[in-house]
């Protein structure tokens, strides 16, 4: 008896801690800190692949795809999570509006390669440049 009861403990725990981790939903300020403690380590995979991913979805004009820049209002700040798969999961803005809304549905379920270190919760400064002007003549 002590058995049974002993591997159906080990099976709820394990089964309890993989459901935990799948829907675990950090918050807006939750998922900054986690940028700011990835991004204080310098890990060079990490930079690397944030690189490529950059690179990618800016040939592919991804942030232009839905025109979300267009929609009136200031920038937004974006925290994306990325999971083992290489696919945004999960989009926070500190603010709810259309605007974050948009750049949301933009992002969301967009897979690029798989990272070595995962989750990897990222920033994303949206529309904040768009009154700098060009310093090329």
């Amino acid at each position: 008896m002590k058995i049974y009861i002993s591997c159906f403990v080990l099976i709820f725990i394990a089964a309890c801690s993989s459901v935990s981790k799948k829907q675990y939903v950090p918050s807006y300020a939750e998922a900054l800190e986690l940028n700011k403690i990835e991004t204080e380590k310098k890990d060079p995979r990490v930079i690397s692949y944030l690189n490529e991913r950059i690179k990618y979805e800016n040939e592919i004009a991804l942030y232009e795809s839905k025109r979300c820049y267009l929609i009136p209002g200031g920038g937004v700040t974006l925290i994306s999570r990325v999971n083992k798969k290489g696919v945004i999961d999960l989009v926070l803005a500190e603010t709810e509006n259309l605007k974050t809304k948009c750049y949301r549905e933009t992002y969301l379920g967009k897979k690029f390669k798989s990272p070595e270190v995962y989750p990897l919760y990222f920033k994303m400064q949206m529309d904040y440049g768009n009154n700098i002007k060009s310093k090329n003549p």
